[in-house]
């Protein structure tokens, strides 16, 4: 198609692996206009088993959804030093959907998708040069941006990069790949006007956000900068509820840790029902017991709130869900209370026996924001 480019732009009714050509280098679409659950299913089964296979192929992932750096994991203030004084990065954690970016080929065609934990697919529409559908490979999280300035939109936050152009950084550090990763994204604010020039002549991958969601790099930064970093917070868009430290190491390497000023835990919740279900031995277990620090903690009860309300109301035919939930702690019962925060249908299973007695230790802990100072 060598047709004017603002017709695509404006326009997003594309046929399936259209061409832009820019006097330069072809730049390849892979198309699907995305509504708003942000792209077309793949629900041809050759089609996502390959995809499936090329994404665990690429990260080199031994679980079952092919991501290869585990959820980030609580810590102990005895923990702080190691990573205010070591090669740590952070970043906000925001209150997002972990997914992946993949661009490959398939049947010789250009393919971009969406893949979430649960590993649903879904094909989405990315302008970027040929080379980088030879495997390219993105980690982020979908988010929702809104405020009184800035109209609802989507972004895919981009934090992490595994292939880059077919070549693999899995064994770089993470400053290196969050660099090839901010040189292969474009900014979501460039004019109209000249985006297939800025892709072409900067080599760059672009989501337009006419199509419901875009791309943007995440801010990263040195960890002991991180008081600076949390002090940003409310200049995004975007909601942030801590901080992820993550190892400036290789992938294969990486223990992810987290901070938040409000510690949470996913629990498992039956309509009708205000007993917490969290997973033991790899079960669904009610109303555990944990023992910490010499003292028995009883997971006593999640407590009903709009949230629970709301969601069996509309969902009249759901039995259960997974719920995040602040964590409420009476220091003379040891009873644990949950608060529903909100519903959590991106999830498979609530958290593990060991994540929540990391948690309620937190929760003791009451780590500060003020106490990330490097010594």
């Amino acid at each position: 198609m060598l047709s004017d480019c603002k017709t695509v732009i404006y326009h997003i009714d594309m046929r399936y692996n259209d061409i832009i050509y820019t006097g330069g280098e072809i730049l390849h679409l892979s198309s699907y206009p995305v509504p708003n659950d942000h792209g077309k299913l793949v629900i041809d089964e050759d089609k996502k088993t390959f995809l499936q296979h090329r994404l665990t192929q690429l990260t080199g992932s031994t679980s079952k959804n092919g991501f290869p750096i585990a959820q980030p994991e609580s810590f102990k203030r005895s923990v702080i030093p190691t990573i205010m004084n070591g090669k740590f990065c952070a970043s906000l954690k925001t209150d997002g959907v972990r997914a992946m970016l993949l661009l490959t080929k398939y049947n010789n065609e250009f393919v971009a998708v969406l893949i979430d934990r649960k590993l649903t697919i879904r094909e989405v529409e990315v302008w970027a040069p040929e080379k980088y559908f030879n495997d390219t490979l993105f980690d982020g999280e979908i988010v929702t941006e809104r405020s009184d300035n800035v109209p609802r939109r989507d972004v895919f936050l981009a934090f992490d990069m595994y292939v880059d152009k077919g070549v693999s950084l899995l064994l770089e550090d993470y400053t290196t790949r969050i660099t090839a990763m901010n040189n292969s994204i474009l900014d979501d604010d460039v004019d109209a006007m000249d985006v297939e020039g800025a892709i072409q002549e900067m080599n760059k991958v672009y989501i337009p956000p006419a199509i419901g969601i875009s791309i943007r790099a995440k801010m990263i930064k040195k960890a002991e900068d991180t008081i600076l970093l949390w002090n940003t917070r409310m200049q995004v868009p975007h909601l942030n509820d801590g901080i992820i430290f993550t190892p400036d190491t290789t992938v294969v390497t990486s223990r992810v840790y987290k901070w938040k000023p409000l510690n949470t835990i996913d629990v498992f919740v039956y309509k009708g029902d205000r007993t917490p279900y969290i997973m033991h031995y790899r079960a669904l277990t009610p109303s555990v017991n944990i023992t910490l620090n010499n003292k028995v903690f009883e997971l006593y009860e999640v407590r009903n709130n709009v949230i629970l309300d709301t969601y069996f109301s509309r969902f009249p035919a759901e039995n259960s869900v997974i719920v995040e939930c602040g964590v409420d702690i009476d220091t003379h019962t040891q009873r644990v209370s949950f608060a529903p925060i909100k519903t959590r249908e991106d999830k498979t299973a609530p958290n593990a026996l060991y994540v929540v007695k990391e948690t309620i230790n937190n929760v003791l802990e009451n780590v500060e924001i003020r106490e990330f100072r490097k010594k």
